[in-house]
Order: structure tokens, then C-alpha cells, then sequence
């Protein structure tokens, strides 16, 4: 039996390849993927992608960030660090700096030096 999916406002949700989806919530930086599978509802228009998708998705992204030769910015190294379910400190007791650091790369206030961006790929 298949199962009724339905959107939070009360509409039905159907499948839909979605053109652009904005994905920025996920992982944290403008990013919008393109023709994705989903749903939207058929009240309130809302797009939404499963689970799954979503997780590949992020995992394409991780792929992606550290085989870029552009050095990371402060948003995708938050992004990293999240991937690995660490917290500033772990991931600065890791590298053999202070947490401080970590947060300064993160909030944009301090670039990720070139040696710090090789350890945080690897």
C-alpha cells in the first residue's frame, strides 16, 4: 500500500523533479542543486527533498571541498567540521591549535592558512 505523504499546511505533497533547489540550510553556504527528485505541495507550492537525497547531496559536497585547489573558505571549513561531527575544540586539539582559531576561519574573520587547509582536507 503506498503511503499519503502531506505537507505541514494540510496539502498533498507529489513527486517532482525540482529545477533548482536551494540547499543552503544544509550545509550552511549559498548552494542551489538542479534537477533533484522531490516534492511539492500541491497548496502551498513548498519543495522539499528526502532524506536520502539529502545525504548524498552532502556527501558529493565533502568529495567536492577537498578535492577543490581553491583554499576553503570559513563557511566550508564549519562545513567539514560538521561532516565530521566535531566540535571547534576537537577538531583545534587535533591540528595543535586553539579553538580560537577555528572560530575566527568559521565566522570569515581570519583566512585558514595554507597548511591548516591541507590538514582540515585530509
Amino acid at each position: 500500500m503506498k503511503k499519503k505523504t502531506a505537507c505541514e499546511c494540510g496539502g498533498s505533497l507529489r513527486s517532482q523533479i525540482i529545477k533548482a533547489f536551494d540547499f543552503s540550510a544544509y550545509c550552511g553556504f549559498p548552494l542551489t542543486i538542479t534537477s533533484v527528485p522531490g516534492f511539492v505541495c500541491s497548496s502551498c507550492h513548498s519543495e522539499t527533498i528526502e532524506g536520502g537525497t539529502v545525504n548524498m547531496v552532502l556527501n558529493n559536497l565533502v568529495l567536492r571541498i577537498t578535492a577543490s585547489k581553491v583554499r576553503v573558505s570559513g563557511a566550508e571549513a564549519k562545513f567539514l567540521r560538521r561532516a565530521l561531527a566535531i566540535t571547534q575544540s576537537e577538531l583545534a586539539d587535533r591540528m595543535g591549535i586553539v579553538r580560537e582559531t577555528v572560530a575566527k576561519w568559521e565566522c570569515g574573520e581570519q583566512p585558514i592558512s595554507a597548511q591548516h587547509d591541507f590538514i582540515l582536507r585530509a
